[in-house]
């Protein structure tokens, strides 16, 4: 199966995937939210066609499955953060990923 990880970054240590400071991570066709290489939630199974996405908002980091909350984490609000991923096993898609930048 494939076991990968996506999300945002604030300071680049390796390739690691526990290098991703908050990230969701897909392994054996569940999604689960991971911060700092230290899982905050199992969030269930995955599907094919699922929207994944990550909101920052503030103080508020948002990680959501489909549009529903699946945690929520405060943040400094000073990270100047990049996209960050890492991926272990199998071929993974990446569709229609867009990266949305607001005030």
């Amino acid at each position: 199966g494939q076991i990968w990880i996506v999300g945002l970054g604030v300071i680049e240590t390796g390739s690691n995937w526990r290098d991703v400071e908050y990230g969701l991570r897909g392994s054996d066709g569940k999604i689960r939210v991971y911060e700092n290489g230290v899982e905050r939630v199992n969030g269930g199974p995955l599907a094919i066609g699922d929207v994944l996405s990550i909101r920052v908002a503030g103080s508020t980091l948002t990680y959501l499955l489909n549009g529903v909350t699946l945690h929520s984490s405060a943040i400094t609000g000073t990270e100047n953060f990049y996209i960050d991923s890492a991926f272990k096993t199998g071929a993974i898609d990446l569709v229609d990923f867009t990266l949305t930048v607001s005030d």
